[in-house]
């Protein structure tokens, strides 16, 4: 194998590697994200991959928190898109946004009363 092909291969692994590591999902994804915290958490980061847009959905149903758990999905810059709080032990619709093509969006969750702990598993799909 010559030089160049090897620095491309070794771009390669490394690309994916770095995009493994941070948690980022491509387009047509379903999965599932727990949470335990006391703050503001970023859980996932989902970017389309697709030349059209995309419907983002996000629903939790917090086991622990009974002031409940907001659930935002922002942008690259940290803008928030959408928010929603989910109440405690209640289920609820989806919180929902729209990913344009070649863009990424995460999504936080953060205890709805200041300090308190809360716990369980976001579910994410689009």
């Amino acid at each position: 194998m010559n030089f160049k092909k090897k620095v491309i291969l070794l771009v390669s692994v490394c690309a994916i590697i770095c995009i493994s590591s941070v948690g980022v999902v491509t387009a047509s994804t379903t999965g599932t994200k727990t949470y335990n915290t006391t703050s503001l958490t970023h859980l996932v980061s989902v970017s389309n991959d697709t030349s059209g847009s995309l419907t983002l959905a996000a629903n939790t149903q917090p086991a622990v928190g009974t002031g409940g758990v907001k659930v935002s999905i922002r942008k690259s810059n940290g803008a928030t898109v959408a928010s929603k709080t989910f109440p405690y032990y209640t289920t609820t619709s989806d919180l929902t946004a729209t990913v344009p093509s070649g863009e990424i969006r995460r999504i936080y969750v953060t205890p709805a009363t200041s300090g308190q702990q809360i716990k369980g598993t976001l579910k994410y799909s689009y």
